[in-house]
């Protein structure tokens, strides 16, 4: 894994280990600096792998069929659609499979959010060409919960109210 491609507060697992940390930086020797359990590791970025959202998703749906409960399992009211935030993976796919990709996750987050009676969300989808901007109202248009939103972030953010 190339450590210059990785932000701080990333999640990321060490492969060796199986331990789940975020980033908090590179050393001077080059290793990346892991938070690990209130701890700082040192690990070589060859024995690092990035944990995109979908698999953030997947750790969450493990965690939730452990606890049985979905109060037990934290749940983050923002999303970033930016493909490289959201699946780096797809970065250099079709438009139509990132869209897609981008509206199926914008769904389940929203779901998620439903169904924990969140009230208040944050959907980053950027300012670009407006496309996706249109997509996820449409989308929100959907739900008999939705209540309104704001464009916040210079127009690169919706703040979400449902009901």
């Amino acid at each position: 894994m190339n450590i210059d491609e990785l932000w701080i507060g990333d999640d990321v697992l060490i492969k060796a280990s199986q331990k789940k940390g975020k980033f908090i930086g590179k050393a001077k020797d080059g290793r990346a600096r892991i938070s690990y359990n209130s701890k700082i590791l040192l690990v070589s970025p060859k024995n690092l792998e990035l944990i995109t959202e979908n698999e953030k998703v997947e750790i969450d749906l493990k965690l939730e069929d452990i606890t049985s409960s979905k109060s037990h399992v934290a749940f983050n009211p923002e999303l970033d659609l930016h493909i490289d935030r959201l699946n780096p993976s797809l970065s250099n796919a079709l438009p139509q499979m990132i869209l897609k990709h981008q509206m199926d996750r914008c769904q389940a987050f929203i779901q998620e959010a439903i169904d924990r009676n969140i009230k208040i969300l944050l959907i980053i989808h950027g300012k670009g060409t407006g496309q996706l901007r249109r997509e996820v109202q449409h989308l929100l248009s959907q739900y008999e919960e939705f209540r309104h939103s704001i464009l916040v972030n210079d127009g690169g953010a919706s703040q979400v109210w449902l009901k």
